[in-house]
């Protein structure tokens, strides 16, 4: 997982050819990001922590993707 704005990991994506052969998983979801402290970004695009919520979820991992989100929105609470 590349982590970054959409904007970086977008251009490490595209400088690293050994990336584009790497398996891709597209995640589709109706949640909107909490994560509102880049301006700029996509408007349905997640943050890193979000991405990694969604895909702890579709593995079934609902308990640490709870834990793990709930310590996001404090994260985001604070700034």
């Amino acid at each position: 997982m590349l982590d970054g704005t959409w904007q970086e990991a977008q251009k490490i994506f595209n400088k690293s050819p050994y990336l584009k052969e790497l398996p891709k998983v597209k995640i589709e979801t109706s949640t909107e990001s909490i994560y509102q402290l880049r301006r700029n970004q996509r408007g349905n695009g997640l943050c890193t922590a979000e991405s990694v919520i969604e895909l702890l979820r579709i593995k079934g991992n609902e308990m640490t993707a709870n834990q793990l989100q709930s310590k996001l929105i404090d994260f985001v609470a604070e700034k």
